[in-house]
Order: structure tokens, then sequence, then C-alpha cells
């Protein structure tokens, strides 16, 4: 079975110059970890009938919040404009190994 872990990330008032907050929502149980542990995270909401959490964080700038999404997932991120939502798939994850294979 495969399944198709996806991490979003959004503005929580778009609308609202002055506001600072983000959601990150995924369904990936390692990306909940990370985001877990992280200080500046603090859980939303957790999906009932399945795997599936929200948190909210503040941050400066919009480039800060998608180097966050980076960060986190390892993964590009692409910008879904129908939704205004930013999207990290874990098919589209960042081949680190491969990068520093060559080091060693």
């Amino acid at each position: 079975m495969i399944n198709n872990y996806i991490t979003y990330m959004w503005r929580e008032a778009p609308n609202v110059r002055e506001d600072k907050v983000y959601r990150f929502q995924t369904n990936d149980s390692k990306i909940n970890l990370k985001m877990r542990r992280r200080k500046d995270f603090e859980l939303a909401a957790v999906g009932i009938n399945t795997k599936i959490w929200i948190y909210q964080t503040k941050k400066q700038s919009l480039e800060e919040a998608k180097s966050t999404l980076i960060n986190i997932t390892l993964c590009k991120i692409n910008f879904e404009t129908t939704e205004r939502i930013f999207t990290a798939n874990k098919r589209d994850s960042l081949n680190l190994g491969e990068q520093f294979s060559l080091a060693f």
C-alpha cells in the first residue's frame, strides 16, 4: 500500500495585513513528530477518524514560513493558486543522500 503523505501550509487570515499566523497540516506521522518537537509550533487540531494534525505558528514573513516548510518536510514546495496554499508532497522529497554521497 502506497501512502500519499502531504503537508499543507497556509496563512490563517490572508486578507489581514498584520496577521503573521500560519497553519501547517500533515497526514505524515514523522512530520507530526518534527512539528510537535518545535517550540514555535502549537497543536491547533487533530483528526478524529483519520491521521491528520494541524499546527499553528507565527512567522514574520512568507519567506520564513516557506523556509520552515522546506526544513520540516525536506521536500520541494508547490503553490496551489486556486486554494492559495503551499503543499509539500512526500514523492517530491529532496534526495539529500545523493548530494552528499560523493563526499564519502
